[in-house]
């Protein structure tokens, strides 16, 4: 069986676009390379194979009371997806690029990793490391970082950095 690859992704075009690049650059020396994101993340997708993008529901936490809860509601939703896409795929590889789109199949993937062997790396896009890749560096075996500083929020994990820039084409 061919070890599947998946790339998580979504939310803004600051983290898509990266991913989006990335993915081509690996399609194109690899098989079986799959990229989740949410429907907002998903306009930024184009010239990918529609069978190799996979969509969940995600949401953000700010907002009114009634955002709030269709929020939660969506994120639920998506983790269940995200079980389901686990389960069919199987994956050896994750490559997070960080979002609120990523954080339940991020959750997933702590639950499966006790029952089957996955690397995760992860890609912080931006100079200060978002909230997502915090939470979930400590699951890691490496972060991608752009720019070459340091990171106070994550130093204890100042082993697992590497500095690689943005994906291009």
């Amino acid at each position: 069986m061919k070890s599947n690859t998946l790339i998580i992704t979504g939310g803004t075009g600051g983290h898509v676009i990266p991913a989006v690049h990335f993915y081509n650059y690996i399609n194109s020396r690899s098989e079986n390379i799959f990229l989740l994101t949410d429907h907002r993340g998903s306009k930024y997708i184009k010239n990918i194979n529609e069978n190799n993008i996979l969509k969940i529901n995600s949401s953000h936490l700010s907002g009114n009371i009634f955002f709030k809860l269709n929020a939660i509601l969506k994120l639920l939703i998506g983790f269940f997806q995200s079980i389901k896409l686990f389960i069919k795929l199987k994956p050896k590889t994750i490559i997070s690029f960080g979002s609120y789109a990523s954080f339940t199949p991020l959750l997933c993937f702590i639950f499966f990793k006790f029952f089957f062997s996955i690397k995760l790396y992860l890609h912080e896009q931006n100079s200060i490391v978002g909230q997502t890749n915090k939470i979930f560096i400590r699951y890691s075996n490496k972060i991608f970082m752009n720019f070459d500083r340091e990171y106070k929020s994550i130093k204890k994990y100042k082993n697992k950095i590497s500095i690689v820039g943005l994906p291009q084409i």
